[in-house]
């Protein structure tokens, strides 16, 4: 055997052997970092996000890639279905693609809608921060809703402001705060909402957070009266200090202004108090998805609960029998699938409720909503694949809705599906009563 060539083959097979150890190494760590959350997965990840935003510059930020090739009601199974209309928000086709707010059927049929125009409600921005001026278009955001048996509606415009409309989509009045995503109708008929403050240099706020880099952002819960007051405000950064939990953000303070992204509140109820030993009624508990975090606070901002990495950019806890707290999981990056997941806050035990089994599987990597409803059945928005479906507790899908495309590529995204209790009968009601007006 030839010596030098026996030499050069093994110094090739070394190179090889080194390159593929390299390659191991680097898949190793990259699973390792990417579950365990580790250098660089954060700088990837917002990476990654700007790209499946930003897409094509021409198509607008409404709208995401079609996922399920149908449209309207494809099942519907009477016999299994929660009676009621579904609330939905999205951009529509009859409105020339603008925002609004659409009361259907379980058939599908538009029994009501609301347009909301950013633009005509705030021509000029309230607002003098970093961003003023750049929410209040006809392509932002309906974000957070609630609905009167009347027909007034309240909701967000996406960091814009509150606004309560009525049926004739006559505004009411409106909030001048950088309010978002989330609207709560609590026991004693006030609202709680998702608020936005800007931290500049030179603002006097900045001296009480510590490690922060500004310019970022400030969320709050507001308390506001159906009439447009606001009636108490809780800085979220505020009782993150306080409670010592501040280290969680040393991910985000470099490469985000948007620190916290709270992204739903809801209130535990008298009724169901008794079954949360660790709260009492009035507590409040909100997802703080930027820090994968499930919060419940007192009245007074004090942290009674924190869950900190057991979700992935969660959103929508809420308060269920039994003392358990149900989530929508998001698991962005965890392989394409989202979950609703339901966790224990005395043990913090976890159980996925849905999806049921393999063939389920459904994923929207930012948005989502879950409402349980009356008959057991659970309502979930797949906000970035435009569709509502209802299952059962035992997984069965027996209502879907799809939203219409808007070309052969794109679909607006729907942000929210609602089902309510109001009679088809009322909503005329709402229509006669403007027509005479008229």
């Amino acid at each position: 055997m030839d010596i030098k060539k026996l030499k050069i083959n093994l110094d090739i097979l070394s190179k090889y052997l080194f390159v593929l150890s390299i390659c191991v190494l680097i898949f190793g760590y990259g699973f390792v970092s990417s579950r365990n959350k580790l250098f660089p997965y954060y700088i990837l990840d917002r990476a990654i996000s700007q790209l499946e935003t930003l897409k094509i510059k021409s198509v607008p930020h409404y709208l995401g890639f079609i996922r399920y090739n149908k449209s309207g009601v494809t099942i519907h199974n009477n016999a299994r279905i929660m009676p009621g209309v579904t609330l939905i928000t999205s951009f529509w086709s009859e409105t020339d693609w603008t925002a609004g707010i659409r009361l259907i059927d379980l058939e599908g049929n538009i029994l009501h809608h609301w347009e909301v125009k950013a633009k005509e409600i705030w021509p000029e921005s309230p607002h003098n921060d970093l961003t003023k001026n750049a929410k209040n278009t006809n392509e932002n955001f309906v974000h957070g809703t609630h609905l009167y048996p009347n027909g007034d509606i309240i909701f967000n415009i996406e960091y814009m402001g509150l606004v309560r409309m009525n049926s004739a989509g006559e505004v009411l009045w409106k909030l001048p705060y950088r309010t978002h995503h989330s609207v709560f109708h609590d026991e004693d008929g006030n609202l709680w909402v998702s608020g936005q403050k800007w931290v500049e240099s030179g603002n006097n706020r900045t001296e009480k957070f510590s490690m922060l880099e500004v310019p970022y952002t400030e969320e709050t819960m507001l308390n506001v009266s159906p009439d447009g007051k606001i009636l108490q405000e809780i800085s979220i950064l505020e009782s993150i200090y306080k409670g010592n939990y501040q280290h969680l953000l040393k991910h985000y303070h470099s490469l985000t202004e948007d620190l916290l992204h709270l992204n739903d509140i809801e209130v535990l109820s008298s009724k169901l108090a008794p079954q949360f030993p660790m709260f009492k009624s009035g507590d409040i508990v909100v997802s703080l998805k930027n820090i994968s975090s499930i919060v419940v606070l007192d009245q007074s901002g004090n942290i009674k609960w924190f869950c900190s990495g057991i979700f992935t950019e969660q959103h929508d806890p809420d308060f269920e029998q039994n003392g358990w707290i149900t989530v929508f999981d998001n698991r962005r990056g965890l392989g394409g699938r989202s979950m609703i997941r339901t966790i224990n806050p005395v043990n913090n035990e976890v159980k996925t409720l849905y999806p049921t089994n393999q063939d389920q599987a459904f994923y929207t990597s930012l948005g989502g909503k879950h409402q349980k409803l009356n008959n057991g059945n659970r309502l979930i928005t797949e906000t970035f694949a435009s569709r509502i479906f209802e299952v059962t507790p035992e997984g069965e899908t027996v209502w879907e809705w799809v939203q219409q495309p808007f070309d052969e590529t794109y679909v607006p995204k729907v942000h929210e599906g609602t089902r309510y209790s109001i009679e088809e009968i009322e909503i005329d009601k709402w229509k006669k009563a403007h027509s005479n007006l008229d």
